[in-house]
């Protein structure tokens, strides 16, 4: 849970907690009482915390997606750009007959 007296808790610790407040096993206030944290903002902090970091992951994702996505683009009007470049040549080949 904590760290040998000090006023710290671990990580493990923390998303225990989160998860079970997250699952609804416990309300924020229930879950302080219950493996008496310390601070009555304490595990709404951390909640906002988890939050935070799972939207900062989320936009990472969708960044990354975005950029998948344009790159394929990208591929794709290249391929048919050359595409065009070969239908031009074929034509003028067939103009010049």
């Amino acid at each position: 849970m904590t760290n040998q007296d000090s006023k710290y808790y671990t990580s493990a610790f923390k998303q225990k907690v989160i998860q079970e407040v997250l699952s609804g096993q416990r309300s924020a206030t229930d879950a302080r009482r219950h493996y008496g944290i310390g601070g009555k903002m304490t595990v709404k902090e951390w909640l906002l915390k988890h939050k935070a970091s799972e939207t900062h992951i989320l936009e990472q994702d969708k960044k990354a997606a975005t950029n998948h996505l344009m790159k394929e683009e990208t591929k794709s009007n290249e391929t048919l750009l050359a595409e065009l470049e070969a239908l031009k040549r074929l034509l003028d080949v067939e103009r010049k007959r």
